[in-house]
C-alpha cells in the first residue's frame, strides 16, 4: 500500500522575512508546539519509511531552527544514503554555512541548498522586502560555492517578475549556480489567499513562449507549468494522484498529510491523517489507522480534486508524469 520515497518536513513556520506574495511572517509560528526531536526520530525509524530516501527540510526559514542540524544527524543516523534538500532566503550566511558544512559532512553531494531569489535584483526588491536581502543572498551563494557546493537559485514566477525569466537564467549561468523556476499558488499555507495579482491570458502566453525559448519544456518540470497554466485559466483536469501513497508531509507540529492540501481548511478534514503526538511518534500505527486509510481512499477517488495547489509531485497528468515519478 505505502511506498514512501519522499518525506517533506517543514521544521518550523517561523520566518522573519517580509515578502509581498507570502505572509507567513505575519503568523505566530507557535514554536512551543513543534514536535520534539525524539518524536521525529521515532517516525524516521518506522517501518513505513524504511525505503524512504529523499528528505525535504523546509519552513518558514528552516535554517534558523535550532533543530535543523540535529534533524540532519537523525536522518544520517538512520538513512545513510539519503538525499537531503533544504531551502533558504540566504539572509543568514553564517548559519547557512554552518548547516552546509554539516550537511556535506553527513551526506556529501547528496545535500542540496536552494536560495529563493525570485528573479533579478530589480524584481527581487519588488517582492522580497528585507533590507539588503539581495546582497545577503548573493554572499551566501558565493560562500557556499567556496565549500564546493553549487546552490540553486529559485524563481517563483509572479506578476512582478515574469518579464525577467530570461535575465534570471542568464544571471544564474554567469554566477555558476543552478536555477529552478516555479509558479505562484494561492493557499492558506502561504497566507496569501486573495492577495496575489493574477496573470492575464496575454501574460500567460508570453510566459509559455519564454519557457519554450529557454528550454524549460525540455526539462521534466514542464509538467508543472502546464498544471499552473490550467489553474490560471480555470481549466484544471483531474489526474491520478499518488501523494500519501508515495510521499507524505509531517508538519512542524506533528500533523501528517499526504500533501500541502491538508493544510488548507477546505481540505484538512479530508486529508488529515493524524498527529504524531497522539501516537507517541509511531508513524506505522498512524498511517494504518482508519483515519489515514480513509485519506488514501479519498485521494484514490479524487475527492480532493480539482487541485490548484501545485505541491503534488507524485502524479500522472494527462500531459505527463509528475517530477517525482
Amino acid at each position: 500500500m505505502y511506498k514512501i520515497d519522499d518525506l517533506v518536513y517543514p521544521i518550523t513556520r517561523f520566518c522573519p522575512g517580509k515578502c509581498v506574495n507570502c505572509n507567513i511572517y505575519k503568523e505566530d509560528p507557535r514554536i512551543e508546539d513543534e514536535i520534539s526531536l525524539g518524536l521525529f526520530e521515532k517516525a524516521i525509524k518506522s517501518d513505513v519509511l524504511k525505503n524512504t530516501f529523499y528528505f525535504s527540510l523546509t519552513g518558514g526559514e528552516s535554517h534558523l531552527s535550532k533543530k535543523f542540524i540535529p534533524v540532519l544527524e537523525i536522518i544520517a543516523k538512520h538513512k545513510q544514503n539519503a538525499f537531503v534538500h533544504s531551502n533558504t532566503s540566504g539572509w543568514y550566511t553564517k548559519r547557512t554555512l554552518e548547516i552546509a558544512k554539516k550537511g556535506l559532512e553527513l551526506f556529501g553531494n547528496r545535500f542540496r541548498i536552494d536560495i529563493s531569489v525570485d528573479g533579478t535584483k530589480e524584481a527581487y526588491e519588488k517582492i522580497r522586502l528585507t533590507k539588503n536581502g539581495w546582497q545577503k543572498a548573493l554572499t551566501t551563494a558565493k560562500e557556499l560555492k567556496k565549500l564546493g557546493m553549487k546552490p540553486t537559485f529559485v524563481m517563483v514566477v509572479y506578476k512582478q517578475n515574469y518579464h525577467t525569466i530570461e535575465d534570471f537564467i542568464k544571471m544564474c549561468k554567469e554566477m555558476g549556480v543552478n536555477w529552478y523556476i516555479g509558479f505562484y499558488v494561492e493557499s492558506e499555507n502561504f497566507n496569501n489567499k486573495g492577495k496575489i495579482k493574477h496573470f492575464t491570458e496575454e501574460e500567460i502566453e508570453y510566459i509559455e513562449k519564454i519557457l519554450k525559448k529557454i528550454g524549460f519544456f525540455e526539462t521534466k518540470h514542464y509538467v508543472n507549468w502546464l498544471w499552473a497554466k490550467s489553474i490560471y485559466l480555470g481549466e484544471i483536469p483531474k489526474f491520478e494522484c499518488l501523494m500519501g501513497f508515495r510521499s507524505i508531509i509531517i508538519d512542524a507540529y506533528g500533523n501528517v498529510y499526504p500533501c500541502g492540501g491538508g493544510q488548507e481548511s477546505r481540505l484538512k478534514k479530508m486529508l488529515f491523517m493524524g498527529n504524531l503526538k497522539d501516537y507517541d511518534g509511531d508513524l506505522d500505527k498512524l498511517l494504518y489507522s482508519k483515519k489515514a486509510l480513509k485519506v488514501l481512499d479519498n485521494i484514490k477517488k479524487q475527492k480532493c480534486q480539482p487541485c490548484d495547489l501545485l505541491c503534488a509531485h507524485k502524479v500522472k497528468f494527462p500531459w505527463g508524469k509528475g517530477t517525482g515519478l
